[in-house]
């Protein structure tokens, strides 16, 4: 990608001085948006950035962007303005010294020109690759030969690279936003409360027939946040956000509410409830009920008495839930010791259960407990959670991964619908239903879980990532980079994005990119993870010799056994060796560490899919 700015020679001559400024300016301006698309500042040549990506969708995207951005200054600061031209090329490039070489830079370079004060031009290449991908007209221009150029490039311009901003009346009302809860109270050490509470308000609000309500891990991230409501709700997609306060001073608490209606960023209800730690449920109720009363929306009948909580427990309770929801093998670890405490303190909590269950299934993957055990315990405690606590949504979805980890996807499926009919807008629900359906082969059914669940969880990589999976299984390899770009984006540090958009690239035959992702996505991995994903990856590409160095760099970095069979079993797939595959898979079947869902649909296996005894495999698997 070439920007140049319109006009700057001129300027150069008649004012050095303000020549210089615009130039830091730009800086500012067009280096952020390329670092957060994923692209590499190559150099700057006077007033000009080349700069390189692994998309040409994200290059794109990228240029729209920047002269967004450039359009938006030039409103906000009119004498200090300039415009830029943007040109987009694809093609192989040489790298030395930092730099890059090769015609297609010189290419982009001769496009840059072509494009109008303001404007995108990008080439008949990146047009094949992004069209019906863009919400933005893609217009051919007249030929027009390109100096020193001796191939035919058309050439086309991107028309009306700003979107069309969303109407506050297209904002859905029935799409709602509970903001994290300000905390209020004189010790900062009262804020799991405040984050309970919130987490709490999530739930209740769910319950309510016909709103969805936005996942935890999407709003939290609007937590200390100055965003104005109406961005938040564009954000989000939520045309109605609950925001508020709490405060407990002693054993009294203070929660402040109000709902707003995010495209007018009007107040439709607000108020302040004063009690005690033991109201808390009560006020949880019956803002919820408020909520539906303003949204003119029904909410699900309950229990005509809720049973009586332990405080203690319910405190220890939201503490646990404060940490599990770190995501870390620490948070989760010291979550389980609460969680367990809130047993002991009540042994008829349900959600404590439901905890225990979270931790033991979370914790497993991250190695924080044995796999067999932590499977045992999780089980316990789900089922456990569910005999006091039929209706909740948590329990039902922690049984059903469990059930599918155990490839008893009948059952799980039950468990799955359950949860969701228990709570519409539970993303975890639609998530994990999604990895059963695809188990069960049906694998439109597993796009539409997915959709739901990141719709329901909208700033969440992990449910973007889903998208981008079952999008892969169907081999729309560049709807899967879109969804598994999107991810990243949301989380730069999402390195499970990083290697599934490397086995896209890999499938669509593209090795440098790749690699390059697949190297990202092994940041800070033992040398045994890096040995096997290496391996694959050469294997794939049909470099034998270095697959072969890697595979037997890959068993002498083993630290445990458990995984040889599904690693093995993997590498022979890549390499094309259907013997070895055939040797080695059924016993990473036995040991339920292969995905059925992966062996159905993922291109990876494709070297010995026609294989007969690879029909014969998937039998193992029940329906």
């Amino acid at each position: 990608m070439f920007t140049d700015m319109v006009g700057y020679t001129a300027l150069t001559q008649a004012n050095e001085s303000s020549a210089l400024s615009l130039l830091r300016t730009q800086d500012g301006i067009v280096l952020p948006p390329i670092r957060a698309h994923g692209g590499t500042p190559v150099k700057t040549i006077g007033d000009a950035h080349l700069a390189e990506f692994d998309s040409a969708l994200e290059a794109v995207t990228c240029a729209v962007e920047i002269q967004r951005r450039v359009k938006e200054h030039r409103a906000k600061a009119p004498g200090e303005g300039f415009e830029l031209r943007i040109g987009v090329h694809i093609g192989d490039v040489v790298h030395r010294d930092s730099d890059v070489f090769g015609d297609a830079v010189n290419i982009a370079s001769r496009l840059e020109p072509l494009a109008a004060p303001g404007g995108v031009c990008i080439s008949q290449q990146v047009y094949d690759q992004i069209q019906n991908k863009v919400p933005f007209k893609l217009e051919r221009l007249p030929f027009h030969q390109l100096k020193n150029v001796s191939s035919r490039i058309d050439a086309y311009s991107v028309i009306d690279v700003e979107p069309r901003p969303v109407s506050p009346a297209e904002m859905p009302k029935e799409r709602v936003a509970v903001l994290p809860l300000s905390n209020f109270s004189p010790s900062p050490q009262d804020e799991y409360l405040a984050d309970g509470m919130t987490e709490e308000l999530i739930t209740a609000i769910s319950k309510v027939q016909g709103l969805r309500v936005i996942a935890r891990t999407s709003v939290m991230k609007f937590k200390n946040n100055e965003s104005d409501i109406a961005e938040i709700g564009r954000t989000l997609n939520a045309g109605t956000i609950l925001e508020g306060s709490f405060r407990k001073i002693g054993e009294r608490i203070r929660v402040t509410v109000q709902l707003i209606d995010a495209g007018t960023e009007e107040h439709r209800w607000a108020s302040n409830y004063d009690g005690d730690m033991s109201d808390i449920f009560s006020i949880q109720s019956d803002i919820a009920g408020k909520v539906a009363q303003a949204l003119q929306a029904n909410l699900v009948s309950q229990p005509a008495a809720r049973r009586p909580v332990n405080l203690e427990a319910y405190e220890l309770y939201l503490k646990g839930r404060h940490h599990w929801n770190q995501r870390s093998r620490e948070g989760v670890e010291r979550a389980l010791e609460l969680f367990k405490a809130a047993t002991e303190k009540d042994p008829t909590f349900a959600k404590a259960y439901a905890g225990i269950a979270d931790c033991y299934s979370i914790g497993k993957s991250m190695e924080a407990f044995d796999g067999e055990e932590a499977d045992r315990q999780a089980e316990a405690a789900a089922r456990k959670a569910l005999e006091l606590d039929d209706t909740s949504a948590e329990a039902h979805a922690s049984m059903g991964l469990l059930l599918d980890d155990q490839f008893r996807f009948a059952e799980a499926a039950l468990s799955f619908k359950r949860a969701i009919a228990a709570n519409p807008s539970y993303a975890p629900a639609h998530h994990w239903y999604a990895i059963c359906l695809e188990d069960m082969g049906r694998l439109d059914e597993a796009l539409a879980e997915a959709k739901l669940a990141a719709q329901s969880d909208p700033l969440s990589a992990p449910a973007r990532n889903m998208v981008g999976v079952v999008y892969l299984y169907r081999r729309e390899y560049d709807r899967a980079i879109e969804e598994f770009s999107q991810a990243v984006r949301l989380e730069p540090g999402f390195l499970n994005g990083y290697n599934w958009r490397s086995g896209a690239y890999a499938y669509k035959g593209m090795e440098a990119e790749a690699l390059a992702d697949l190297e990202r996505s092994l940041e800070s991995r033992p040398p045994h993870d890096r040995s096997v994903s290496y391996a694959d990856n050469y294997a794939w590409f049909g470099h034998r010799e270095e697959a072969l160095r890697f595979f037997e760099e890959m068993k002498q970095n083993r630290t445990s056994q458990e995984r040889t069979a599904v690693e093995e079993a993997l590498f022979y797939a890549c390499m094309g060796d259907a013997d070895g595959f055939f040797g080695r898979i059924q016993e990473a079947i036995d040991r339920k560490d292969i995905q059925p869902g992966a062996l159905r649909y993922a291109p990876y296996f494709d070297k010995v899919r026609g294989d007969p005894r690879f029909a014969d495999t998937l039998k193992a698997f029940p329906a």
